[in-house]
């Protein structure tokens, strides 16, 4: 087919978007010849002298066919033929024109309800042609990137554009426009609307989002009604002005909202410390009141002697005198107990004598002291965890889908753990489990066959020397808005100058940094940087400043703290507030009790059995476990339970006003953004020497 100049011409003349099964043999012939050695420009010939022959449009029949067809079989070869025709070419203005014809030819609203069919084949096709589109996009901008890096003053950017139409014919048209722009309505309001107006209307002629569009004759002339406009425009100015009076104050309301939910949080701190103050000086008095009642009932116990001492009487013995001894026993009986030690007087006499040796029996052991009595058995120590009871054990008869929770072990709930007071078996009914069971009882799954799809290869980045063509066209860039040479710049990072390194400078060096092996391999060119591109010279010559990575940092941070705190401090009062309501609504701990049993029942005989509660990440997994007929999931029965069984739980989004807006708040910003900066800030303030002489390479990778 290929050696004959006419067969594909005539092969292509089969083309008929009514006889669908003809249509979608010969998209798939044409889409593969495009893809072999010079297919691709006979394939756009032969399309294009049936165009001529028909008196249509090349790719009408393909369209026709996309736009009336039903068949996922001829919308899978006319996607597979759309993109081996606008993908195959390497140069990019071509790509860009074909891929404007087929838009202007009607695919774009095709590709919209294309989409909406949601087949596997298709979809992967979809995602091929965007993925090119927005490739080719990307490069086009770049050429209108790097003019306006290099050129932000009116004067320079008049200059180029003097130069480039000069001595053609679009001079004559250029100066008209100057002309008519010097007529524009000199009002405060209304000329910045003209000039808006005006750059709108060059934007959408001159650039479009899928490219440059070099053929004009599907473009009407404008029929705008200026004025009207205009004074829309000015009215949509005058409102936005209102419109930003109206967000500073309602930024200034919020500011103070802030400032009443800490007020706030403070005074609630504030009443749970007071509240554990007391509680504990409670539980101290009561100690002490049992301590006192103790000693009482020792004294009460102990017998008391009265003994009269004739020598105190006379004086010869002092007050400190002991008693007589004890009478001799009676007959029949044991020693009587020793009389108990008087209390030491002022005298300091001595103790009694003991009793003598070889009685009757030994005296009784003494009373015990007054240190309180001996503990009761079994409270040697204290467990850890709270006392919580053992959860139920289920026993279902059927395979259960499982609930892959993280399982929250005893040994970590405390005993104001909202998990230890949580009672989910009073939820339990027979007709509850027994849905459950029929819903999510199975057997084993069938596997999946995955099916393969040919995808088309992107286009390879050409690589230059040691750094790729891209990273050497940014850098490129960044130098062209630097306006400084080398030597200047890498001064300023030196000596950490806020004023002449602005905050974009600083971005742009740490968003362009290359890798250590980049600059490994241009060190090798230190004596040789006149033989290096621009963009290479520049990295040789930054590679003398050590730990180039962390000085930007801190630079940058310093530039930002101010507005970075205000923003970490707004962030945690609303978590703050968020995470109360969670702790403090109880519709939302009767959900997490309903989760609790169905899980405890779905897990019987698993590792995840009669846990005491789960991880809240949870809650987001619900939907991935489906019923045993695929057609519903964990989280829609959760729903339908929860209406039919507990409406009361339904209105539980009313006690969480704030986690709405708390959940705009991003993990990073909130912890581990902020605990990464504030570690790094600490690090490098203790390390300054070496941030002006320690040895790190030039790379990200040293951060």
């Amino acid at each position: 087919m290929l050696q004959s100049e006419d067969a594909i011409i005539i092969f292509v003349t089969a083309m008929d978007p009514y006889n669908e099964n003809m249509m979608s043999d010969v998209l798939k012939v044409t889409a593969a010849v495009c893809l072999v050695a010079d297919g691709h420009n006979k394939v756009m010939e032969a399309v294009t002298v049936n165009g001529d022959q028909c008196g249509i449009n090349r790719f009408d029949p393909v369209l026709t066919a996309l736009e009336k067809t039903s068949n996922p079989a001829l919308q899978l070869s006319c996607m597979q033929f759309i993109n081996a025709i606008v993908n195959s070419p390497d140069d990019l203005d071509f790509r860009i024109h074909l891929r404007n014809e087929f838009m202007r030819g009607g695919l774009g609203k095709v590709l919209e309800v294309l989409r909406g069919i949601q087949t596997q084949d298709l979809m992967t096709h979809l995602e091929i042609f965007d993925s090119h589109m927005e490739n080719d996009f990307e490069e086009i901008l770049h050429r209108f990137q790097d003019i306006e890096a290099e050129f932000f003053e009116p004067e320079a950017v008049f200059s180029l554009l003097m130069c480039t139409v000069q001595g053609t014919g679009a001079a004559t048209y250029l100066l008209s426009i100057l002309q008519h722009l010097l007529l524009v309505r000199d009002d405060f309001y209304a000329r910045p609307q003209y000039f808006k107006l005006i750059d709108a209307c060059v934007t959408q002629i001159v650039l479009h989002k899928n490219g440059i569009d070099p053929d004009f004759s599907y473009t009407q002339k404008f029929k705008i009604d200026v004025d009207n406009l205009i004074e829309g425009l000015v009215d949509k100015a005058r409102v936005e002005e209102a419109e930003k009076l109206a967000t500073e104050l309602e930024l200034q309301l919020r500011k103070e909202e802030t400032i009443r939910t800490e007020t706030e949080a403070k005074l609630h701190a504030s009443n749970e410390m007071m509240e554990t103050n007391q509680k504990r000086f409670d539980q101290v008095l009561t100690e002490r009141d049992n301590e006192i009642r103790q000693l009482k009932d020792e004294l009460t116990r102990r017998p008391t002697i009265i003994v009269s001492d004739p020598n105190a009487a006379a004086g010869g013995g002092g007050v400190g005198a002991p008693p007589p001894p004890p009478p001799p026993p009676g007959p029949g009986g044991g020693p009587p107990p020793p009389p108990p030690p008087p209390p030491p007087g002022p005298g300091g006499g001595p103790p009694p004598p003991p009793p003598p040796p070889g009685g009757p029996g030994a005296p009784p052991p003494p009373p015990p002291g007054p240190g309180g009595p001996p503990p009761p058995p079994g409270m040697g120590g204290m467990s850890r965890g709270a006392a919580v009871k053992e959860k139920k054990k289920y026993k279902v008869d059927v395979q259960m889908r499982r609930m892959n929770w993280n399982k929250i072990q005893k040994q970590q709930l405390n005993s104001n753990s909202f998990w230890a007071q949580a009672n989910e078996e009073a939820l339990e009914s027979s007709d509850f489990l027994a849905e459950i069971e029929s819903t999510f009882g199975t057997g084993k799954e069938k596997a999946l066959s995955e099916v393969e799809n040919p995808k088309l290869k992107l286009p390879k980045l050409k690589q230059l020397k040691v750094l790729d063509p891209k990273s050497a066209q940014n850098i490129s860039i960044m130098l062209g808005t630097l306006r400084m040479n080398y030597e200047d710049v890498r001064d300023l990072v030196l000596s950490v100058d806020g004023e002449k390194m602005t905050e974009q400078m600083v971005q742009q060096l740490l968003k362009y940094l290359p890798t250590k092996e980049e600059v490994t391999q241009l060190q090798a060119y230190k004596d040789k940087r006149s033989e290096l591109a621009d963009a290479e010279q520049f990295v040789v010559v930054m590679s003398d400043v050590r730990r180039l990575p962390e000085r930007l940092d801190c630079m940058l941070f310093r530039v930002r703290f101010e507005e970075e705190r205000k923003e970490l401090q707004d962030s945690i009062t609303s978590v703050i507030a968020a995470c109360r309501e969670i702790r403090t609504s109880k519709k939302f701990a009767k959900l997490l009790e309903i989760v609790l049993l169905m899980g405890n029942y779905m897990n019987a005989g698993s590792r995840n059995a009669q846990s005491f509660g789960f991880e809240l990440s949870y809650l987001t997994k619900l939907n991935s476990t489906k019923s045993a007929d695929q057609k519903t999931t964990l989280l829609h029965f959760l729903a339908s339970t929860i209406e039919k069984k507990f409406p009361d739980v339904l209105t539980f989004g009313a006690e969480l006003r704030s986690v709405e807006g708390a959940s705009r708040e991003t993990a990073q910003l909130t912890s581990v953004d902020a605990m990464q900066r504030i570690t790094f800030v600490s690090v490098s303030s203790e390390q300054p020497h070496s941030l002006r002489t320690g040895s790190v390479p030039l790379s990200t990778g040293s951060k």
